[in-house]
């Protein structure tokens, strides 16, 4: 048991390294560094450092996926996929961090956020339309709001403007004062109005 422990923190603490390498070469340069370079020069060292980065991440997640670490690593993963549009890699990242059932809600919050802007980057509005349903659920007031957003925006885009509309409704009746309220309103405003006459004239 003894050994057992010491391993499993050993394995740890390694995961954690790795992670902090990774997320290290993910910062952003301070201002005076990028001041000294051309910006070919930083673009070319910034995506050098990305794809460091990337390595890590899948080393991490590989050979470290019962760690904590690996659970912010998969997210990290499912990010740097996105960032480079392939949405398809991000879903799997984002997925698998999920099917681990980690209980840290900022960390699922933000999977379900990176699953419904692949889905939705791909086109496929009524997958991302329940990962917005799934994020709106979250115990975590300043993301619902936006969830509510993306979720209208989806059904939008698959014409079903009645769930469009009750998903702006939910956000203005959740949270009035959010600064997505006006764009609400407004959607309000435009929809509203032609679902009316689409029904008058049944």
């Amino acid at each position: 048991m003894l050994f057992r422990d010491a391993y499993s923190k050993k394995k740890g603490a390694q995961a954690s390294r790795l992670l902090a390498q990774a997320q290290s070469l993910l910062q952003p340069p301070s201002l005076d560094a990028e001041a000294g370079k051309a910006g070919g020069e930083a673009g070319g060292e910034a995506s050098q450092a990305a794809d460091k980065a990337l390595e890590l991440l899948q080393d991490l997640v590989q050979d470290y996926k019962r760690t904590k670490a690996s659970g912010m690593g998969r997210i990290l993963l499912g990010q740097l996929y996105y960032e480079k549009g392939d949405y398809d890699a991000a879903i799997l990242a984002y997925d698998a961090f999920l099917k681990r059932k980690d209980d840290r809600a900022e960390l699922t919050a933000m999977a379900w956020e990176g699953l419904a802007y692949s889905h939705e980057a791909k086109q496929d509005y009524a997958q991302a339309a329940i990962c917005y349903e799934k994020l709106s659920q979250m115990p975590l007031a300043q993301i619902q709001a936006w969830a509510y957003m993306g979720k209208a925006r989806c059904y939008e885009r698959l014409g079903e403007h009645e769930k469009a509309l009750e998903a702006y409704r939910a956000l203005l009746a959740d949270q009035p004062q959010h600064p997505a309220a006006p764009e609400a309103r407004a959607s309000i405003a435009s929809i509203g109005p032609s679902l009316e006459e689409a029904g008058a004239s049944r």
